[in-house]
């Protein structure tokens, strides 16, 4: 099995990233905060990256801050947040105070942990009774109208931006026992976003898919992404269906 690496680390990879990923956070968290029944008093938003996760935390948050491994990624969440205290550490090992916090959420990014390590981490971190979110969103392949357009889609990506290594999605049973976390709740939802074609290329160029890439295979499918999607889009805004989980773990 290929290693597992986190592969947005680059200026461009975080200025990319911030700009085209479809803000979709209030969704899963306004209805975390309607299971939980009242805003949360310490909160940790691990591997925030670029900190669209972290601005909708704070209208659920009493006392937030964020974390992540990439001085790229900080940087733009630094612009975005300058009010909130971001540090540079991995998810698996931070400076955090045991026994600290009510809240640790993670978005888009536990496949990419060393994950037994962040487990043990998360249970060092949260007071009894202390909650974990797991989040995960992304493209379904839908476009309204047109219902070959999600086997259009995988056809590109199939030949030219095949999915990388990753971790699962989410953590097993035996993982959970191991860390003393129970399974407590599931937030799922859809969210409808209007693209046109160019904007579309880039929320592409967002995925771990393009990011991998060497810089002559990014090159080639930029110019070919174009050609593609045009036959598609046409020049208009098309309706497209992205949909999330969210995981709820109480410790």
């Amino acid at each position: 099995m290929s290693e597992v690496k986190n592969p947005f680390v680059t200026e461009a990879d975080a200025k990319r990233y911030n700009g085209y990923r479809p803000r979709y956070h209030h969704i899963p968290f306004e209805k975390l905060l309607d299971w939980y029944g009242q805003p949360f008093d310490n909160v940790l938003d691990v591997a925030c990256g670029t900190g669209h996760s972290t601005t909708t935390l704070k209208s659920i948050s009493k006392n937030l801050i964020g974390c992540d491994q990439s001085s790229a990624m900080l940087s733009e969440a630094r612009n975005l947040l300058p009010e909130v205290s971001f540090y540079k550490c991995g998810a698996e090992f931070t400076p955090f105070e045991s026994k600290s916090l009510d809240l640790i959420n993670i978005s888009m990014a536990y496949q990419w942990l060393d994950q037994k390590a962040f487990l043990f981490e998360v249970k060092r971190l949260l007071k009894p009774g202390g909650i974990l979110a797991i989040d995960n969103f992304g493209f379904t392949g839908l476009m309204a109208d047109d219902p070959d357009f999600k086997n259009y889609y995988k056809e590109f990506d199939k030949k030219n931006m095949t999915a990388v290594p990753r971790n699962p999605d989410y953590p097993d049973e035996m993982s959970l026992k191991n860390s003393e976390l129970s399974f407590v709740h599931e937030i799922s939802y859809q969210q409808m976003v209007n693209l046109n074609k160019d904007s579309f290329i880039e929320y592409l160029k967002t995925r771990s898919n393009f990011a991998c890439l060497n810089e002559q295979q990014q090159s080639v499918v930029s110019q070919e992404l174009p050609i593609y999607y045009g036959q598609k889009f046409k020049g208009l805004e098309k309706q497209l269906t992205f949909s999330g989980f969210t995981r709820v773990y109480r410790g």
